[in-house]
């Protein structure tokens, strides 16, 4: 999944949106490495961002993989 986080809006408020996204689509879930505990609700996440933003009220791509839920081969307790 790709989103957006704008300047000048509360990053924080960003990935609470990003996390609702989830909720509200019950099909897809963040990708888990295999084998790996994780203790964020969006454990992968990269952030990308371009050369000219301002340090002090950024605006950059957020980048997630994302699964479909059923299809993945790995087991749904980790």
């Amino acid at each position: 999944m790709k989103t957006h986080h704008e300047k000048g809006v509360n990053v924080e408020q960003t990935y609470t949106n990003v996390s609702n996204w989830f909720i509200e689509n019950d099909d897809f879930k963040p990708y888990l490495e295999p084998g790996v505990k994780y203790y964020d609700k969006l454990p992968i996440k990269h952030e990308r961002y371009p050369v000219n933003q301002d340090p002090t009220d950024p605006h950059f791509d957020i980048l997630i993989p994302i699964e479909r839920k059923g299809t993945s081969k790995m087991s749904e307790s980790t």
